[in-house]
């Protein structure tokens, strides 16, 4: 399944790791193993494998090379890096950069034909319904964040 989908993935964006490495990078320069490419892909890839948190893919990771090669051998020259790493330098992230990125696969999914217009616009939909889940309620009180992504339908020309 997972081979599958990035399949998919390379075959209509060749170019999102280029896009993913594009994204603002706040860290030290000389201080970086991973590239901030590396990091956002094992954020994809840790939703495709239905991950549900950082301690499990660590655990994964740690429970011998079938997790870690795969991911080497379906993402290239990247390597598997500690969740913690990606936690860390994932809540830097300006949340602008990867809408940018969000902007440049509807681009590529637009000229590939993917997506066609209607009455002269195209719809885009987006579910981010699973982002956050909880298996209870939360407590009242609790600290949440909600952000809201409007994405500006675009006319044919």
């Amino acid at each position: 399944m997972i081979y599958q989908l990035n399949k998919v993935s390379h075959h209509f964006f060749p170019e999102l790791s280029d896009w993913l490495g594009e994204v603002k990078d706040h860290r030290i320069d000389n201080c970086c193993k991973y590239s901030m490419s590396n990091l956002l892909t094992q954020v994809i890839h840790m939703f495709q494998v239905q991950g549900s948190t950082r301690n499990n893919m660590n655990q994964l990771r740690k429970d011998g090379s079938y997790f870690k090669d795969n991911f080497e051998a379906l993402h290239g020259d990247m390597q598997l890096a500690h969740f913690d790493t990606v936690n860390n330098v994932i809540k830097t992230v300006d949340a602008g950069d990867l809408i940018l990125v969000l902007g440049k696969m509807i681009n590529a999914l637009i000229r590939s034909k993917v997506i066609n217009p209607a009455e002269g616009y195209y719809h885009i939909v987006m579910d981010a319904t699973g982002v956050a889940s909880y298996h209870t309620p939360p407590l009242d009180g609790a600290l949440s964040k909600k952000k809201i992504i409007q994405l500006l339908i675009m006319p044919v020309y």
